[in-house]
């Protein structure tokens, strides 16, 4: 077990991919702050908060690519600037069907744009009160590995 650490910079679009093996014990300071932005999941959530919150003091955008609406999940969600959800997330959150409720909730908890992933029906967001969907783009699939990290 590793851990892979994108981080995208804003300036020349550079990107880093570090991956240690086995999961350090990572130092928050080891965040780029000229980094454009972090993207994290639930799988490793002490390392990941610590380096969340070095990102956020630093200006830099947090990504959250959430499956679970457990109470780590829940926590590390609020110091998210973007949680990405599926739909059975966002069900667990809100505990209703419809999606948008738990969008209001991601805001209220202080996401800028909260997203919920509705697989073949694209997706629907939040942002700035204003409620949209994407649709999903048409192809002809040969393989779904990694089509929700692709999203």
């Amino acid at each position: 077990m590793g851990l892979l650490l994108p981080v995208c910079h804003e300036y020349g679009g550079r990107r880093t991919l570090a991956l240690w093996l086995p999961v350090p014990r990572l130092c928050a300071s080891e965040v780029p702050d000229d980094a454009l932005c972090l993207l994290i999941d639930t799988h490793w959530p002490e390392v990941q908060t610590r380096a969340m919150a070095h990102a956020r003091k630093a200006g830099v955008t947090v990504v959250g690519d959430f499956e679970h609406a457990g109470e780590t999940a829940r926590s590390m969600m609020k110091l998210t600037d973007i949680p990405i959800i599926s739909a059975e997330c966002a069900a667990g959150l809100s505990g209703t069907d419809d999606p948008a409720d738990a969008l209001e909730l991601l805001v209220e908890w202080g996401a800028r744009v909260a997203v919920v992933t509705l697989g073949d029906g694209g997706c629907l967001f939040l942002e700035n009160g204003v409620l949209d969907r994407v649709d999903a783009v048409k192809v002809d699939v040969v393989d779904t590995t990694g089509a929700g990290d692709a999203f």
